[in-house]
C-alpha cells in the first residue's frame, strides 16, 4: 500500500468549539448604507455527544460597537423522533438539555430566530456508520503497521484523534476524502512519529459534506452558507468511532 503525502494529512484540524472563534473572524464587520446584519450559527452534531453545542451570532457593521446581543435568541434542533429547544449557556454557545441520540444517515434540521433578523435554517445528513478493520481492541501495534477503516458512506472529511492520558494533549490530524476506495488506509507513524509506548485511544471522525465544503470550498469566503439559507454559517454532522491499541515502538 502506498503511502500518500503526509503534508497533506498532517494539517492540524481546528478542535470543534475551538475552530468556530476561527470562523467568526473569517465574517468581518462590512460598512456601507447597503449592509443587512444575518444570522451567523456554526455547529457540528455528533454521534459520540451528550449534549449538542451549536454557535449563534450574527455579522455586524464596521461601525457596530455591540459586542453580543444575541442571548435572547430561539434556536431549535429536530431529528426524526425529537424536537429541542437549544439553550444559552454562554459567549455564543446554545446547549442542548436533552441527550439527543444521533442516528448515522439520519437527516437533522436545525431553526434560529431572533428580533430584526431573518430566520435560518440548517439541514445535515450524518455520515454512515463505519468500521475499523485493524486495529482491533487490545491490538499491539508498531509504527509501521497499516491502519485500515471500511470508509463511510457520506463522510467526506475524516478527523484522526490519539488520546493516551489527561496530561498529555491530544494529537489531531484531519484531511478531505478524495479516493473512490472502500477502504482507507495510513501508517501509523502518519498519525505521530513521536507516540510513546502504551496504551492509546484512537478516535475517528467521518465529516459530512457541510464540513468539507466548509472547511475546503469556503475557506477563503467572508460569507459560507454551508448547510444553511436565511443566514450564514455552516451546519455539520459526524458519525464517531474508536479503539483502544497497545503502541510498541
Amino acid at each position: 500500500m502506498k503511502r500518500t503525502n503526509s503534508s497533506l494529512r498532517k494539517r492540524i484540524l481546528f478542535l470543534i468549539l475551538g475552530s468556530v472563534a476561527v470562523f467568526f473572524s473569517a465574517c468581518p464587520k462590512t460598512s456601507g448604507e447597503d449592509f443587512q446584519s444575518q444570522l451567523n450559527v456554526f455547529g457540528v452534531i455528533r454521534s459520540d455527544a451528550v449534549q449538542q453545542i451549536v454557535r449563534i451570532d450574527r455579522n455586524y457593521a464596521m461601525d457596530d460597537t455591540t459586542n453580543y446581543d444575541l442571548q435572547n435568541a430561539f434556536a431549535t434542533i429536530r431529528g426524526d423522533t425529537f424536537c429541542d429547544t437549544l439553550n444559552y449557556v454562554n459567549w455564543r454557545n446554545f446547549v442542548s438539555d436533552l441527550f439527543l441520540p444521533v442516528e448515522p444517515q439520519h437527516t437533522y434540521n436545525i431553526m434560529v430566530a431572533a428580533d430584526g433578523l431573518d430566520t435560518l435554517r440548517g439541514e445535515t445528513t450524518v455520515p454512515g456508520a463505519f468500521t475499523i478493520i485493524f486495529p482491533q481492541s487490545g491490538d499491539t501495534v508498531f509504527n509501521d503497521d497499516t491502519i485500515l477503516i471500511r470508509k463511510s458512506k457520506g463522510g467526506k472529511v475524516y478527523e484522526f484523534r490519539l488520546d493516551q492520558n489527561d496530561t498529555i494533549p491530544p494529537q489531531v490530524v484531519s484531511f478531505p476524502d478524495f479516493l473512490p476506495d472502500t477502504v482507507f488506509c495510513f501508517l501509523v507513524s502518519d498519525l505521530d512519529s513521536n507516540m510513546g509506548e502504551g496504551n492509546w485511544l484512537l478516535q475517528i471522525a467521518a465529516y459530512d459534506s457541510n464540513f468539507f465544503n466548509y472547511q475546503y470550498q469556503f475557506r477563503d469566503n467572508e460569507y459560507p452558507q454551508c448547510g444553511v439559507s436565511g443566514g450564514l454559517g455552516a451546519f455539520c454532522s459526524a458519525y464517531v468511532n474508536s479503539v483502544t491499541f497497545y503502541y510498541q515502538p
